[in-house]
C-alpha cells in the first residue's frame, strides 16, 4: 500500500511540475474537429475554383464559418496561449463578401486566380494544422509557429489580391 501511495505521489508532483504535460482528450478531440474542418476548407476553396458565379461560393463560405467556428472552441478550451489566434478566417471573409456584394454575377478570371491561389495555399495551412499537437499529445512549436507564418502569408496574400482585383475590375 506505501508503494502505490509513493508512486501516486510521485506522478502528482511528476504532473504538477508540468513535466510530461499532456492536453486533456477534450482538447485533443477539439483538434481532431478543428483539424477535419480545415481540410474541409480546403476542399471547399479547391471546388471554388470551378465556380462560374458569385453565388456559387456560398459553400466555401460556410466552410469558412465553420472553420472559424471550431478553431475559436479550440483556442478557448487550451490552455491560454497555446493555440495561435488566426486571421486567415477572417480575410477569407472578407475577400468572399467582396466577390458576392452585388449580388449573383460572373467571377472575373482575376477573381478565379485569388481563388486558385488561396486554395495552392491553404492546403499547405491544413496540413500543419493538423500537426499542431505532436504524437505524445504535446503542443509542437515548431508547427504553430510554421502555421502562424502560413497565415500571415495567406492574408497578405488575399489582401494583396483582392486589392488588385478590385482596380481590374
Amino acid at each position: 500500500m506505501l508503494i502505490v501511495i509513493l508512486v501516486w505521489t510521485a506522478v502528482r508532483l511528476y504532473e504538477w511540475i508540468g513535466i510530461g504535460k499532456q492536453e486533456p482528450k477534450a482538447v485533443l478531440y477539439l483538434l481532431q474537429v478543428s483539424a477535419f474542418q480545415q481540410q474541409m476548407l480546403a476542399g471547399a476553396l479547391q471546388d471554388s475554383g470551378g465556380a462560374k458565379e458569385s453565388g456559387q461560393l456560398n459553400a466555401l463560405a460556410r466552410a469558412v464559418y465553420s472553420a472559424q467556428y471550431s478553431h475559436e472552441r479550440l483556442q478557448r478550451a487550451a490552455a491560454a496561449g497555446e493555440v495561435p489566434g488566426l486571421a486567415v478566417y477572417r480575410e477569407l471573409l472578407s475577400c468572399l463578401t467582396g466577390l458576392q456584394l452585388s449580388g449573383n454575377r460572373p467571377l472575373t478570371d482575376a477573381e478565379k486566380a485569388l481563388l486558385a491561389g488561396a486554395a495552392e495555399q491553404f492546403k499547405a495551412f491544413a496540413q500543419s494544422y493538423a500537426e499542431m499537437l505532436g504524437g505524445n499529445r504535446e503542443w509542437n512549436r515548431k508547427e504553430i509557429e510554421k502555421l502562424k507564418k502560413q497565415d500571415t502569408s495567406i492574408v497578405q496574400f488575399l489582401t494583396d489580391r483582392q486589392f488588385e482585383v478590385k482596380v481590374v475590375s
